[in-house]
């Protein structure tokens, strides 16, 4: 029997109300929302509160649920046509009011925690570029591709819309694993594609900074900044302590630096001292580290391209029986059954 599992870094969520613009648009290519959402362990109920929030995991979770259902690899890109300004929340009216597209770029970094509070959108600008950086926290488990496809073509395309011009971008980097086919990327993005990168990316022209946008509003814009500074208040603040541990966790897990011990060690307490604030934070060592290498198991399994036995020992376990026993106890199933449920 499945046993159950503390849900992983519960104050890293995304906005409910990007969730639904999400599902909406799913819903019109069309894959059946409600199956979906049982599958994951969810209903529209849970949804239904626009201010509410759902984990990170249960994101990725309905992300893959909605790629394995449309049987569709690059589905973050064919949803894309059916997304709307209130698919990105409040984030998107201020971006949409204004002044030109630079300042939209600067307001969605600041807001972007809004959306997910576990990631940051960044604005760099050199000499003739800029570049737009989506970055994941460290210690969460990296995201489908689909869900990476999804946000970096929602930065393009809401900012065509918003300045009314087709610009391109001069080159889109994404942090998961190059597919076989590039032909969906190169026809939306029509320019260069990494993949493989730290982040996603959106490399631009700097001149696009200067763009107008359409529906440019200078008291609207304030009144809705306003309303997003509250939002951003009432978010629930990092775990600092857990934080720490878990980045420490993920970098050590294949060099096997991961006991109790090492961990306090490199935290700088004692064995005995990290106790006492693991039992403060109301969970074990144990049961962090098995959330930490069970959501990274799953991210394993679905890429198919990495055996069970190197999963195994990238999860820090001294043989694969011993990572195959582990995987049952959490799911009920076999690392091979997982996959093959998850296979597009």
């Amino acid at each position: 029997m499945t046993q159950p599992v503390r849900k992983i870094d519960q104050r890293r969520h995304v906005s409910n109300k990007a969730m639904q613009g999400i599902l909406e648009a799913a819903a019109q290519y069309p894959l059946p929302i409600d199956v979906v959402l049982a599958a994951v362990g969810l209903n529209a109920k849970a949804l239904n509160d626009i201010d509410g929030r759902i984990s990170h995991r249960q994101a990725c979770d309905i992300w893959q649920e909605l790629v394995s259902r449309s049987g569709d690899p690059y589905l973050g890109l064919s949803l894309i046509q059916f997304s709307k300004p209130e698919t990105y929340d409040v984030l998107g009216y201020i971006s949409n009011s204004c002044e030109n597209l630079g300042e939209a770029l600067v307001k969605a970094s600041q807001y972007f925690k809004i959306i997910h509070s576990g990631e940051d959108l960044t604005l760099e600008i050199n000499e003739q570029t800029d570049q737009v950086t989506h970055r994941l926290a460290e210690h969460l488990a990296p995201k489908p591709a689909a869900f990476n496809q999804w946000i970096i073509a929602s930065i393009v395309l809401f900012l065509q819309k918003a300045t009314g011009v087709e610009w391109k971008p001069l080159l889109v980097g994404f942090e998961h694993p190059k597919p076989k086919n590039l032909e969906p990327y190169h026809r939306f993005f029509c320019c260069p594609i990494e993949f493989d990168r730290p982040t996603n990316e959106v490399i631009f022209n700097i001149d696009l900074l200067k763009l107008p946008l359409l529906n440019a509003d200078n008291k609207l814009c304030e009144l809705l900044e306003q309303h997003a500074k509250e939002r951003l208040a009432k978010l629930p603040q990092s775990e600092n302590f857990l934080d720490n541990v878990r980045q420490i966790i993920y970098k050590n897990l294949t060099v096997g630096n991961f006991s109790l011990n090492e961990i306090s060690i490199q935290m700088g307490y004692t064995p005995r001292t990290l106790q006492r604030k693991f039992k403060e934070a109301g969970l074990s060592y144990q049961t962090l580290l098995d959330e930490i290498r069970q959501e990274l198991s799953y991210c394993y399994l679905r890429e198919g391209q990495i055996s069970t036995s190197e999963i195994g020992f990238l999860l820090g376990f001294s043989e694969a029986s011993a990572f195959h026993r582990a995987f049952r106890r959490w799911t009920g199933k076999t690392p091979g059954e997982y996959r093959r449920k998850t296979s597009v």
